[in-house]
């Protein structure tokens, strides 16, 4: 009895604390990562704001890379600044793209890259991307 008490004490307190905004970003981040491995433009690009300065070069990079070869991202953490409505993150994204139909050859893009990310109600959206070039076919 002593134990669930403590426990629905606890919870609201929890509750209070709110989410961590910088693991917040980090997770959207690593969801856009998946999204390219899993062949996903869409789920890649519903993290970015359609205003963002590029978006369009953006979509037409991200789908014509994925229509015409395999992906595996990866990426890593370099620094992480911000507040709970905006982060400016650092990161080195690593790109092993293999055209189809040649299983066999495999091309290796690794980039340092910089994306300013915001938060537009519950949601954070990604504002600025640098340098866009990563995601060329």
């Amino acid at each position: 009895m002593t134990r669930t008490l403590l426990l629905l004490l606890f919870f609201p307190f929890a509750a209070c604390r709110g989410a961590d905004p910088a693991q917040e970003v980090w997770d959207l981040l690593t969801q856009v990562a998946a999204a390219l491995s899993e062949r996903n433009p869409a789920a890649f690009l519903e993290a970015f704001d359609p205003a963002m300065p590029g978006y369009e070069k953006l979509r037409e990079h991200v789908t014509a890379l994925l229509r015409n070869a395999e992906v595996q991202s990866a990426i890593e953490l370099e620094s992480d600044e911000g507040n709970g409505q905006s982060r400016t993150m650092e990161l080195t994204w690593l790109l092993r793209i293999r055209p189809e139909p040649e299983a066999t050859a495999s091309t290796k893009r690794e980039q340092r890259v910089k994306c300013q990310v915001e938060k537009a109600g519950k949601k954070w959206r990604i504002v600025s991307f640098e340098p866009l070039a990563l995601f060329a076919p």
